[in-house]
């Protein structure tokens, strides 16, 4: 069964191109935080990297207390330090920070920290047998590198990130997804709104990338035609992938949580046409409309 994450660099920094709010007092953070509990969402996800993120959420957890399973994220390790040291130190400022003797998911935030560290690699196993960290997984950019945690390391991995909307699509080719589930790796999807562009201003679409204006276009008009929101759209396509496990979804307040989470719970079919246009559509987009990073 299909799980929402909810995304909390919001609460930590100002985060997203359509991002009108900015970073939320205390307060309106609790709020979120109590209304995620209240709608049964079990996870948080959270990094070291999202400014006080970390800190915002123990200090609920300690107030309130009421806890969740808590995603968090190893610092990009500085080659020229020493690495071990910098795991000690993220680990321990994150355990400190949440308030938690444990992390649920400790995910390295970057694909080359994983690849190019084999102590840090055999270090963070170690703790997992120790139950200091109960799952390891990655966060991870492209489908290459998905391929080379299927071939090297399935067996150790136990949780994946991936950038997955309904503009993103290559992760379903060549059958990714199923061979990440058949080796029983854990599967989220983040970006799922693209950080906000399909909602953003025709102006802020053009400054990305001439093409980006057509495909947003093509989903709105795709989305009156089905008579529903784009939100319910995006969403809900992405929750009919069978072998993703969770989408990963931010929020700036709590009615836009509770947007996210009637979107989650509302049912949209996508006939075989529907399909076919969304594959013929937006199976091969440049990756500089896709990835925020090259924004």
């Amino acid at each position: 069964m299909k799980q929402l994450i909810l995304g909390t660099v919001q609460l930590g920094m100002n985060y997203g191109v359509n991002n009108r709010e900015g970073k939320p007092s205390i307060e309106e953070a609790f709020n979120i935080l109590n209304t995620a509990y209240e709608n049964n969402i079990c996870f948080l996800d959270t990094a070291s990297a999202y400014g006080d993120s970390e800190k915002v959420i123990g200090n609920f957890i300690k107030k309130e207390n009421k806890h969740f399973k808590i995603v968090t994220k190893l610092k990009k390790l500085d080659e020229n330090k020493d690495k071990i040291a910098q795991v000690e130190e993220s680990l321990r400022d994150s355990l400190h920070n949440l308030c938690v003797s444990k992390i649920d998911y400790y995910l390295y935030h970057s694909f080359e920290d994983l690849i190019n560290n084999k102590d840090v690699f055999q270090y963070l196993e170690e703790l997992k047998k120790k139950g200091t960290i109960k799952k390891l997984g990655v966060s991870i950019y492209d489908p290459k590198e998905l391929e080379y945690i299927l071939i090297n390391l399935s067996d150790n991995i136990d949780f994946i990130q991936i950038p997955f909307n309904i503009l993103d699509l290559r992760w379903l080719k060549d059958d990714l997804l199923k061979k990440t589930k058949d080796k029983n790796i854990e599967v989220a999807a983040r970006s799922i709104f693209l950080q906000g562009l399909f909602f953003a201003s025709n102006d802020t679409v053009n400054k990305i990338h001439p093409k980006a204006y057509e495909y947003i276009t093509r989903l709105k008009d795709f989305s009156a035609d089905k008579k529903v929101t784009i939100q319910q759209l995006v969403m809900s396509f992405v929750k009919q992938q069978e072998d993703i496990d969770y989408l990963l979804v931010g929020c700036e307040d709590k009615e836009q949580l509770l947007n996210n989470i009637s979107n989650f719970n509302a049912s949209i079919e996508f006939s075989q046409a529907d399909l076919q246009y969304i594959y013929e559509s937006f199976w091969t987009i440049d990756k500089k409309i896709i990835d925020p990073r090259q924004w």
